[in-house]
C-alpha cells in the first residue's frame, strides 16, 4: 500500500510543497521522513541545522542523524538542501553547490570520509554522496545520471517505489563509497529492475562520467574549464551570482584594492581570498578567487596577492547575501 493512501496529510503537504517556496518544500520532506523513512528510535531529525558545532554560518535546510548507542555519538547520515518547487535550472545549479558545500564543511570538522546528501525542490528530489577527497562535486546515486539537470530530479510520490529502496540503502550504509554504486544496483539482478531504478538509460558504465582518472579526468577537466591543480586540500565550490565579479587594480602591502564594476574602489586584506571553483550561470565552471567580508562577496579571475596576473574578464554578475 503506498504511503501517500495511508497519510493524506502527506499527500496535502506534497501540493503546497509543488505551488509555495522551499520551506513548504522541507515540510514536506521532514513528514516524509520523520514518519515513512527514518522513523526508528536511532534517527534525529533537524532543519536549519549547521554542518559543525561551533563558528558556522552555513545551515542545512534539513539534516537526518545516527544516534550510536555504543559510542554515544550523533553522525550525519543525509544533509539536504532545498529550492521551492517551481525552481529554475539556475537554481538547480545553485542548490547542488549548497549542499557540497555543506558536506565538505561537515567531513572536514569531523574527519569523515564520505556522507549522503539530497537535494530537492517541490516534492522532486535526487540522492548523492560527497566524498572529502573525491570528484570534486557530489556523486549521483539515484537517479544514477545527470547533474544540474532540472529534468534529472524524480518526484517522491511518482517513484515510490524506487526511492524506499535508494533509502534503504542509505540506512543501511553509513559511509557511501560512488565506486560502489554499479554494484548495489546490480545486485538487483534483473536488467529491467535496474535500469528503471537507475534511469532509462543506465548501462554498468554509466557512472563512469563521474568517476575518472588519469587521461580521462583530464580530458573531462578541460572540457569543463576547470583548472585541475588544487591549492590545498579543499578548494571551495560557490555560486558566482552571489559574488560580485572585480579588477584587481593594487596589491601592496598586505591589501588587495580592487575596482567594483561602478568604478569604486575597496581593500581587502589579502589573506581573506581562497582559490575557488566558480559555477557561472551556464552551468559551466571557472578557477578563479573569492574573498568573504563582513558584508560584501567578490570574485575575480585575477591572482588577488599579486602573482601570475592575467587580463581579468569582467561579468554583470552582482552579490547576494551569504547562505
Amino acid at each position: 500500500m503506498s504511503i501517500f493512501h495511508s497519510d493524506p496529510i502527506l499527500v496535502h503537504l506534497r501540493e503546497e510543497a509543488i505551488n509555495r517556496d522551499e520551506w513548504a518544500s522541507t515540510r514536506f520532506f521532514s513528514r516524509y521522513f520523520a514518519r515513512h523513512i527514518f522513523s526508528e528510535i536511532e534517527w534525529i531529525h533537524g532543519t536549519e541545522v549547521p554542518p559543525r558545532e561551533h563558528h558556522s554560518q552555513l545551515r542545512m535546510d534539513i539534516a537526518v542523524q545516527h544516534y550510536s548507542t555504543g559510542q554515544r555519538t550523533l553522525m550525519f547520515r543525509l544533509i539536504g538542501q532545498a529550492k521551492k518547487g517551481r525552481a529554475t535550472p539556475a537554481k538547480i545549479v545553485e542548490v547542488e553547490t549548497q549542499a557540497y558545500q555543506l558536506c565538505q564543511a561537515y567531513m572536514i570538522d569531523k574527519s569523515i570520509r564520505s556522507v549522503w546528501a539530497i537535494t530537492y525542490f517541490g516534492s522532486k528530489a535526487r540522492l548523492w554522496a560527497c566524498e572529502l577527497k573525491g570528484s570534486g562535486w557530489l556523486d549521483p546515486f539515484y537517479p544514477l545520471e545527470g547533474t544540474w539537470q532540472r529534468d534529472a530530479y524524480r518526484d517522491i510520490l511518482e517513484f515510490e517505489t524506487e526511492f524506499l529502496w535508494a533509502f534503504q540503502k542509505i540506512k543501511a550504509i553509513a559511509v557511501p563509497d560512488p565506486e560502489s554504486f554499479d554494484d548495489i544496483y546490480a545486485e538487483e539482478g534483473n536488467t529491467t529492475v535496474t535500469q528503471t531504478l537507475a534511469g532509462s538509460s543506465y548501462n554498468q558504465s554509466s557512472t563512469q562520467a563521474y568517476h575518472l582518472d588519469g587521461s580521462s579526468a583530464q580530458s573531462y577537466d578541460a572540457s569543463m574549464d576547470v583548472d585541475t591543480e588544487p591549492t590545498s586540500a579543499f578548494t571551495r565550490t560557490v555560486n558566482g551570482s552571489e559574488y560580485s565579479s572585480v579588477q584587481i587594480s593594487k596589491v601592496a602591502d598586505g591589501w588587495t584594492t580592487l575596482r567594483l564594476k561602478n568604478g569604486s574602489k575597496v581593500s581587502v586584506r589579502c589573506s581573506k581570498w581562497d582559490k575557488a571553483i566558480i559555477i557561472n550561470r551556464d552551468g559551466s565552471r571557472n578557477t578563479g578567487f573569492i574573498a568573504e567580508t563582513t558584508n560584501n562577496k567578490y570574485r575575480t579571475w585575477d591572482d588577488p596577492t599579486g602573482k601570475g596576473r592575467e587580463k581579468p574578464r569582467i561579468s554583470s554578475l552582482v552579490s547576494n547575501d551569504m547562505l
